[in-house]
């Protein structure tokens, strides 16, 4: 996307959101929502402009490796501590009624 061009090819702050971004966005809980330019927005409120780009490529790179669209590997996730989506979290206990 642009801001990708923008920030690794000319040093200018830029967050980009593409599938990956959209996905980790939502299953850590930081938005709530899918659209593009929502998510931006919300993102780059939350974090410095210097940290945008850097951001923006590292939570693509972690979508493509770890936390992919069908079968995540939760298992070998740095972040299941703080995710709220972590499948390796224990699961509440169901009450019986």
């Amino acid at each position: 996307t642009a801001n990708v061009i923008l920030g690794a090819g000319f040093g200018i702050p830029g967050f980009a959101v593409d599938t990956h971004v959209t996905r980790l966005s939502n299953r850590l809980g930081l938005v709530k929502t899918r659209v593009p330019e929502k998510i931006e927005a919300q993102v780059t409120r939350m974090v410095p402009s210097s940290e945008w780009t850097a951001l923006s490529l590292r939570l693509i790179l972690h979508g493509r490796r770890v936390c992919v669209a069908r079968r995540p590997r939760c298992e070998e996730c740095v972040l299941n501590d703080f995710c709220p989506s972590s499948c390796t979290r224990p699961k509440p206990r169901r009450t019986q009624k």
